[in-house]
C-alpha cells in the first residue's frame, strides 16, 4: 500500500510540474522556464537537488543579495530562497508574493582565531555581524540579554561583508565573526582558523523551543500544483540531506559555488528544517514576538491544505 501511495505521488509531481512526452531540446524549445534564485550556501541544498534534472526550471546562484531581490521584484524569477528579513521587509513594503515554506533554522557559527567556549568568552570582545539589525544580530542580542551580556557595555560590534571579515582575520584579527556555512567551513579548512559556537544551537539553549525559520523559499505567480510539489520535493531532500550528508556530499558537481569548502560537517552544520503552511506561520508569530519586532509575513504564508 505504501509502494502505491508513493508511485501516486511521483506520478502527480510529474503531471503538475508538465512533465510531457517530449525531448529535452523540444522542450527547451517551446517552453518558458521557471527562473529559480538560490544563494551560494548549503540552505540551497534542497531546492537544488529537488529541481536541477526538471527542464523547465532554470536555477540561478546568487552571492550579491540585492542583485537577485531586484530580479525577484521585477518578476524576473518567480522563486527566491532568502532569508526572513528579506521577506518581511517586502511584505512590509506592500509586495505581492507567496511564503511556501522554510528550509533552515539557521546556518551561522562564530570564527575567530580564539578558542571560544561559551558566551561568557564574549565579554569584553568585539564582535561581527554583516549588518545593522541583521537576523543573526537580532537572535544574537536578545540571546546575550538572557545571559546578562549587553551590547556597547560587556561587548562592542561592528560591520563588515563576510569576505572582509575573513581577511581581517587571516591576518591575525582578535575578532568574533559571525559567519554562515559555507563560510564557517572555508574559514576552518583553507585558513585554519577556529569554529565554535552555534547560533541556532544557542537559540535553542537559551530562548525557546520553536524553530527560528531562518531561511525562506518565496514564490511569485506560481500556479498552486506547481507550488505543492516544490513544497514535497524539498521536504523529502531536507529529510535526507539531515540522515545522509556524506551521499550528497559526493553529489555536487565541481562547479557548484564554493564547492571546495563542502564537507559532511558543513551540511551537520547547517540546521535544516522543513515547516510550512499553519506550523511555519505560528513559528513566525513567535520568533517576531521574541524579538520584538512587527511580523508582516502573516497574509503571504500560504497554506496548502
Amino acid at each position: 500500500m505504501k509502494k502505491l501511495i508513493t508511485l501516486l505521488i511521483i506520478i502527480i509531481i510529474f503531471i503538475s510540474l508538465g512533465c510531457k512526452e517530449e525531448s529535452k531540446s523540444d522542450i527547451a524549445t517551446n517552453i518558458k522556464k521557471i527562473n529559480v534564485l538560490l544563494p551560494q550556501t548549503p540552505s540551497s541544498l534542497p531546492t537544488y537537488f529537488a529541481l536541477k534534472d526538471n527542464p523547465y526550471f532554470s536555477i540561478d546562484f546568487f552571492l550579491n543579495h540585492s542583485q537577485a531581490n531586484a530580479k525577484f521584484l521585477r518578476g524576473d524569477a518567480q522563486l527566491l530562497l532568502t532569508g526572513i528579513s528579506v521577506a518581511n521587509s517586502f511584505s512590509s513594503q506592500g509586495v505581492e508574493f507567496d511564503l511556501i515554506s522554510s528550509h533552515v533554522d539557521n546556518l551561522t557559527h562564530l570564527v575567530s582565531n580564539q578558542e571560544i567556549n561559551s558566551l561568557a568568552d564574549l565579554k569584553n570582545q568585539t564582535i561581527v555581524f554583516p549588518f545593522a539589525d541583521s537576523p543573526m544580530e537580532l537572535l544574537f542580542t536578545a540571546i546575550a540579554e538572557k545571559n546578562k551580556l549587553f551590547k556597547n557595555q560587556d561587548y562592542s560590534v561592528q560591520y563588515n561583508a563576510f569576505d572582509t571579515s575573513l581577511q581581517l582575520l587571516q591576518q591575525g584579527s582578535d575578532l568574533l565573526v559571525w559567519l554562515p556555512e559555507p563560510f564557517a567551513s572555508l574559514a576552518e579548512n583553507k585558513f585554519d582558523l577556529k569554529v565554535s559556537l552555534s547560533l541556532n544551537q544557542l537559540f535553542i539553549d537559551n530562548l525557546a523551543d520553536f524553530n527560528s525559520t531562518q531561511v525562506v523559499l518565496l514564490s511569485k505567480d506560481l500556479d498552486l500544483r506547481n507550488v505543492a510539489s516544490i513544497n514535497y520535493l524539498t521536504k523529502v531532500y531536507i529529510d535526507s540531506l539531515r540522515s545522509q550528508p556524506e551521499k550528497f556530499i559526493s553529489l555536487l558537481p565541481d562547479d557548484f559555488p564554493n564547492r571546495q569548502a563542502y564537507t559532511p560537517k558543513t551540511i551537520i552544520r547547517t540546521s535544516y528544517f522543513y515547516l510550512a503552511g499553519e506550523d511555519l506561520n505560528n513559528s513566525i508569530t513567535k520568533l517576531y514576538n521574541l524579538i520584538d519586532r512587527k511580523n508582516y509575513l502573516a497574509e503571504r504564508v500560504l497554506d496548502l491544505n
